[in-house]
């Protein structure tokens, strides 16, 4: 310094700089979802400075730390003192930080069309959501998540299958994701009920006899009968007729789902059979033989009895010429019939060639059976003794005796013997 007096003096002045005020921020483009933070750093440190944060221009207040965490949209500087010099310096628009919040999706006033078939999936969620643009995006769920276009606000899901869609969410194109407890429950149709009727009180029958079986009845109600795990083929329709033993069931369907019925249990028992002679002469009996166990009681009848009776062992006796129908039955209720022939015995009556059967000695009489000469076989007897040799239709008697004859006839196998009120004695 030089007074007007030409005297000089000097002072040394120091010229402190101003500290750094440039920011560090925690996120690479300043840009966050509202909820979020970002936190931002004076670069000059923590030490020895006083901070004050401003956004926009305005002083935040007890915004004083060397940090500061913006969660509002703005644009961010800080006034950095030094305590040891008082120089104070803000920070330049080259060295703000812009920062952006994001708004969140807003979900809400979910509604539902529930798919129309079981295994289907064209169920449908629409939901009203705000702070997302038109276009495709993915919604998240509970254990999940699916496509959904958004159009002027409302979101819409298809292709859905049943099940429960809980704490709906969607991300938008800020990559904000906006939650919520949305939960919406898309039920499938409710299944068919697939029950089996019978005609039958114990479904066991005998051979030939049907059991037809009935399912449940429904609208729009279709079946497919199975015998075992096999499908019978062509067995489509609400009953079935089952003809051999087998355990049957039947799946219903109905909008997709399927119900199968319980397992019905059908015994078809075999027809027994018959085995034995099925003819018989007139007084004679034959004996029929049935298969497996008979019935315990009434095992064997017959139709006609005045032509033939059975006994409970199968014994048929011929009563008279003609036919009947013998039944028998097993122990499990089946029955078989066979039809029993009942042959006439042959004629046994005698003409004789003299009035009154008296001849002197050296003379005879010719003795003729009745029953014709064709087809029949004889045996004379006299006294009851046969006598050899005369197997003729005629007998020439010479000597006094009691006479019969034995007729066989060839096709029937049936015999008969003159019987005491037409034999003829000859003296």
């Amino acid at each position: 310094y030089t007074d007007n007096n030409g005297c000089s003096v000097t002072q040394t002045v120091t010229v402190n700089a101003l500290p750094v005020t440039t920011i560090t921020s925690s996120d690479a483009d300043n840009t966050i979802c509202s909820g979020e933070s970002i936190t931002l750093t004076a670069d000059a440190g923590t030490t020895g400075y006083t901070f004050q944060w401003y956004k926009d221009g305005t002083v935040i207040v007890g915004a004083t730390s060397s940090t500061y965490s913006a969660t509002t949209t703005g644009t961010y500087t800080v006034a950095v003192t030094n305590n040891s010099t008082s120089c104070t310096a803000t920070t330049s628009s080259a060295d703000q930080v812009d920062v952006v919040v994001n708004a969140l999706p807003v979900l809400s006033s979910a509604s539902s069309v529930n798919p129309t078939t079981c295994s289907g999936a064209d169920g449908q969620i629409t939901f009203s959501v705000t702070n997302v643009a038109d276009g495709t995006y993915t919604v998240s769920y509970t254990g999940g998540t699916f496509s959904a276009t958004v159009s002027s606000g409302t979101a819409t899901a298809t292709g859905l299958a049943a099940g429960t869609y809980a704490n709906l969410s969607i991300t938008n194109g800020n990559t904000c994701t906006g939650t919520s407890s949305l939960s919406v429950t898309l039920t499938a149709p409710s299944s068919p009920t697939a029950t089996v009727t019978s005609d039958d009180t114990d479904n066991t029958v005998c051979d030939g006899t049907t059991v037809t079986l009935t399912a449940t009845s429904g609208t729009g109600y279709s079946y497919q009968w199975y015998e075992g795990s096999a499908a019978i083929s062509g067995a489509t329709n609400i009953s079935y007729g089952a003809t051999t033993s087998g355990d049957y069931k039947v799946v219903v369907t109905a909008s997709g789902c399927s119900t199968t019925s319980s397992v019905t249990t059908v015994v078809v028992n075999a027809t027994p059979t018959i085995s034995g002679t099925a003819a018989v002469c007139v007084g004679s009996t034959t004996t029929l033989t049935g298969s497996g166990t008979a019935a315990s009681s009434t095992p064997w009848a017959s139709a006609t009895t005045s032509v033939a009776t059975v006994s409970s062992a199968g014994v048929v006796t011929g009563v008279a010429a003609g036919t009947s129908v013998i039944t028998y039955t097993d122990n499990n209720g089946c029955s078989v019939t066979q039809t029993v022939t009942v042959n006439a015995l042959p004629v046994t009556t005698i003409t004789s060639s003299d009035a009154d059967n008296t001849i002197c000695s050296g003379e005879s009489i010719t003795l003729t059976a009745d029953a014709g000469t064709t087809g029949y076989t004889f045996q004379w007897y006299k006294d009851g003794t046969v006598i050899v040799g005369a197997t003729s239709s005629t007998y020439s008697a010479t000597t006094t005796g009691t006479y019969t004859v034995a007729v066989t006839n060839n096709s029937t196998s049936c015999t008969a013997t003159t019987s005491s009120a037409d034999q003829v004695d000859v003296v």
